[in-house]
């Protein structure tokens, strides 16, 4: 039996519509910025690449600038606003590219951070967020959209209210949409936030390759990476053809599929996801699903600790005795292995619950039957003994 993948949240296989476009874009042969014909086709195709980006996160109002990842992108807001010890308010279970930077900026002095809490079911406090604008000084506000470790999301009416507080106070508001971009229909413009950031592996596209997404005319201070002119001055060095003509042909395809018959991929990731929360219920009584009560989830996402017969298990050793049988999940984020979390900390979750926890992530690849094999190994590994 195959490889059963689910671990989509960390990254995801390269569709083969992104792969024939990574393809056409490497035969480009010429630097986009040379002047030549070849370089002026390379150069159109990107730019061909921006729109169709910009089309698909539905803020064709604003401008995309190319990076190689979300968290690149990320650094770029936050490197930008770092001066002066400028306020920045953030949640406390932002991924580590804004997290970890911020604490770098505030050890040298350049931002002064102000961390707003979560509830139980990861859930930024949106008042609390609002309220500390309010009060002023606050130069930056990072919004993780959806989280990468529980799948919990800031509904779309939040992140409206705090971008209206935003502007009246004259703050920038970010949004990292690193877990949400082609999982959930997404309108930058109609959320009103000033910038935004995606990854292409997410959703079926190479690795390496991202974009910031700022609004029109509210460009950044100054760009992270100096050097040449390309991305209109906002990001130096030779870009990246072929990842870039991949990201874009990624993205159309999971737009597209979210439009689908039967709610498209969102409907049936949920269906896989509830299928399989409800198989645990029956099987192990008393396991626990991290952010099952937040009003708005990713339908890919399910994060749990489970409970055997003898109490929490393990997630390194689930982890572990389900790669023996080919089954690939995660014991948290990619991004911080090795180190306790900091959503389900922020969250009130347990130690011996954090302990046990096993985040699954479906993807285009994804079916009834992986989750289905997924329980019964589970059920053979740690169900009860008749």
């Amino acid at each position: 039996m195959g490889i059963i993948y689910l671990d989509n949240a960390a990254t995801t296989p390269l569709s083969p519509a992104a792969a024939r476009a990574v393809r056409r874009g490497e035969a480009l042969v010429a630097n986009p910025s040379s002047s030549c014909r070849e370089g002026r086709r390379a150069h159109a195709a990107i730019e061909g690449a921006r729109v169709r980006v910009a089309r698909a996160l539905g803020g064709s109002s604003g401008t995309v600038t190319f990076t190689s990842g979300a968290t690149e992108a990320n650094n770029s807001v936050l490197r930008a606003f770092g001066c002066g010890g400028a306020r920045v308010v953030l949640t406390s279970g932002e991924h580590p590219s804004v997290s970890s930077t911020v604490d770098d900026l505030a050890r040298r002095g350049l931002v002064r951070p102000v961390r707003v809490p979560l509830d139980a079911d990861g859930v930024v406090d949106t008042g609390a967020v609002a309220r500390e604008v309010a009060g002023g000084g606050v130069k930056l506000v990072c919004l993780l959209h959806a989280s990468n470790e529980v799948g919990s999301m800031v509904p779309s009416a939040r992140v409206r209210a705090i971008a209206g507080a935003c502007r009246r106070a004259g703050a920038w508001l970010h949004l990292d949409c690193a877990q949400s971009a082609g999982k959930v229909p997404i309108s930058l413009s109609r959320l009103g936030v000033d910038s935004a950031t995606i990854s292409a592996h997410k959703f079926g596209g190479p690795r390496g390759v991202g974009c910031l997404w700022h609004r029109r005319g509210a460009s950044l201070p100054h760009p992270l990476v100096t050097g040449g002119k390309q991305e209109e001055g906002a990001r130096a060095g030779t870009e990246n053809t072929g990842g870039i003509l991949g990201f874009a042909a990624a993205l159309d395809q999971a737009t597209e599929a979210l439009r689908g018959p039967r709610g498209g991929s969102g409907e049936r990731w949920r269906a896989l996801r509830e299928a399989l929360a409800s198989g645990l219920a029956s099987a192990f009584p008393g396991s626990v699903v991290h952010g099952a009560g937040a009003a708005r989830r990713l339908p890919n996402i399910l994060s749990f600790a489970l409970r055997g017969p003898d109490g929490f298990v393990d997630s390194r050793a689930l982890q572990t005795s389900l790669d023996r049988r080919g089954i690939v999940v995660n014991t948290g984020s990619a991004c911080s292995r090795g180190k306790r979390s900091r959503v389900l900390a922020a969250m009130g979750v347990p130690r011996e619950q954090e302990a046990a926890t096993v985040r699954v992530s479906f993807g285009r690849q994804s079916t009834r039957g992986h989750v289905d094999r997924f329980l019964r190994a589970l059920r053979d590994e740690y169900g009860v003994r008749m």
